[in-house]
C-alpha cells in the first residue's frame, strides 16, 4: 500500500511538473509570434484549439474542422473522457491566419505536439481504440519520443481548406475514416496499423486541377533553442511552400542568401 509520504513526494513533482509545464508553454507562444511577425499573416489573430484529437477519440468526430471550440474552454465530462483531455498544450493547433496570398487562399498553422508518444506505441494498435491510445502505458520510452511543431500550409479554393489531414484529398463518408490517422500516423507513427506511409518525415498533396496543395513538416523543438536556429527553420519552410506552391509566405530576407540579423 502506498503511503501517505510517497503521496505527498508524488505530489510535489506533480506541482513541479506544472510549473516546468508553465515555463515551457510561454517558451513556445514567444516562439509562434515571433514566426507570424516573420510572415505575410502578421498582425493576424492566431486562433488555437488544445487536444482536439484527444477529443475525437473520445466523441468519434472526424476532422479538424469537428473541433467544437467551447469543448476547450469547458471541458464535458464523461466517462469516456480521456486524460489527455486535461493538458491542452500537449497537441496544441496554432491557426496563424487566412490570407489570400497572389488571389489565392492559404492559411498557415503551427501544430505543437509535446509529447509523440501517443502516436509511437510499443505495440500495434488500431486509431478507434482511444482507451488504448490514451494510456500511457502504451506510449514508447519517453527518452525516445519527439516534441515536435508541425508546419502546415495550405492553398484551398472556397470558404476553407478541404484536403487538412487527408492522405490522398479524398473525403470519404465511411465511419472507418479517420483523417487525424491518416494525417498523423502515417507522418509520426512507426508502430501503427495500416501505417502505409510509416516513417515519411514531410507531407505533400497536391491536386493541380484543383490548384489545391496541402504541405505538413514536422520540425524538433529543439531546432527552436535561439533566434537564429528558428530564422534557419523558417527559412526551410518557406523554400519548400516555394517550391511546392510557388508563392512566399515569409518576408523577404528569408528567401535571400543571407538570414535577418
Amino acid at each position: 500500500m502506498t503511503s501517505a509520504n510517497e503521496i505527498s513526494k508524488a505530489l510535489v513533482d506533480v506541482r513541479k511538473s506544472f510549473r516546468l509545464l508553465m515555463d515551457f508553454q510561454d517558451i513556445m507562444l514567444k516562439t509562434i509570434y515571433y514566426i507570424q511577425d516573420c510572415s505575410k499573416y502578421k498582425g493576424e489573430e492566431i486562433r488555437g484549439a488544445g487536444n482536439w484529437y484527444f477529443y475525437n477519440l473520445a466523441y468519434g468526430k472526424r476532422s479538424r474542422e469537428d473541433k467544437d471550440n467551447s469543448f476547450f474552454h469547458d471541458i464535458r465530462l464523461s466517462r469516456k473522457t480521456v486524460a489527455g483531455s486535461f493538458f491542452p498544450a500537449w497537441f496544441f493547433d496554432y491557426e496563424l491566419g487566412n490570407t489570400r496570398i497572389s488571389n489565392r487562399n492559404t492559411c498557415f498553422a503551427i501544430i505543437q505536439i509535446a509529447d509523440d508518444g501517443v502516436f509511437n506505441t510499443k505495440k500495434v494498435i488500431y486509431e478507434q481504440n482511444a482507451p488504448e491510445l490514451s494510456n500511457t502505458e502504451n506510449f514508447i520510452d519517453a527518452e525516445n519520443a519527439n516534441s515536435l511543431l508541425l508546419f502546415a500550409f495550405d492553398v484551398y479554393r472556397g470558404n476553407s481548406p478541404k484536403f487538412w489531414l487527408s492522405q490522398n484529398g479524398q473525403q470519404s463518408t465511411t465511419e472507418s475514416y479517420d483523417p487525424c490517422y491518416e494525417l498523423f500516423y502515417h507522418i509520426l507513427g512507426k508502430n501503427l496499423q495500416k501505417s502505409a506511409l510509416r516513417g515519411s518525415k514531410r507531407f505533400i498533396y497536391n491536386n493541380e486541377e484543383e490548384h489545391e496543395i496541402n504541405i505538413v513538416q514536422p520540425y524538433s523543438i529543439e531546432r527552436f533553442t535561439s533566434k537564429e536556429d528558428i530564422d534557419e527553420v523558417i527559412r526551410d519552410f518557406a523554400n519548400l511552400v516555394k517550391k511546392e506552391a510557388k508563392l512566399e509566405i515569409f518576408n523577404a530576407e528569408f528567401y535571400s542568401t543571407k538570414l535577418p540579423q
